[in-house]
């Protein structure tokens, strides 16, 4: 016989029970635990260099056309299997995916003392303005997870000028 145990948690959090098994009534009983953690999300990132506190997004800031400022997403899994992110792309060639594709994200794992670590991998970008102005793109990523199909990290950056240093001249 099997037996199939589905853990569907309703709330976020550590979630901890057990029950009694017999392989048949001349057998003693074995008391099996179980453990799962509720996430709200499976799958989060941290961009860098950030566009904001919570790293949501990477902002590149000024860069003279053809010169490369690098940047990188750190994807982070709170769940219990690993996570595979597959078409990482972007659509518009200044902002280049220089790590290779597909990329595994390594489930989260627990200590011997109950703590949870979750696991990472890192996306590595590019930013290669090739003129003047504003530049907005996203950074997409579909996931093996039907719960988050598919992720998208914004991307900005501007294509900067040459430094030029003003100085008075005497009189």
């Amino acid at each position: 016989p099997v037996l199939t145990v589905v853990f569907t948690p309703s709330d976020v959090g550590d979630f901890m029970g057990d029950f009694l098994i017999r392989r048949a009534d001349s057998c003693p009983q074995k008391k099996v635990k179980l453990m799962g953690r509720g996430v709200s999300s499976c799958l989060t990132w941290k961009a860098e260099p950030p566009d904001d506190a919570a790293g949501l997004g990477a902002h590149f800031g000024s860069v003279q056309p053809s010169a490369v400022k690098p940047g990188k997403v750190t994807w982070s899994n709170a769940c219990s299997i690993d996570a595979e992110l597959s078409e990482l792309r972007t659509a518009d060639p200044v902002f280049a995916v220089t790590s290779p594709a597909p990329l595994v994200v390594p489930a989260a794992t627990r200590d011997a003392m109950g703590v949870w670590s979750d696991g990472s991998a890192v996306t590595t970008l590019e930013f290669r303005p090739v003129a003047l102005g504003p530049k907005q793109d996203h950074l997409i990523a579909v996931t093996s997870f039907s719960s988050q199909p598919q992720l998208s990290v914004s991307l900005k950056g501007f294509g900067g000028g040459p430094k030029i240093q003003v100085t008075p001249s005497p009189i």
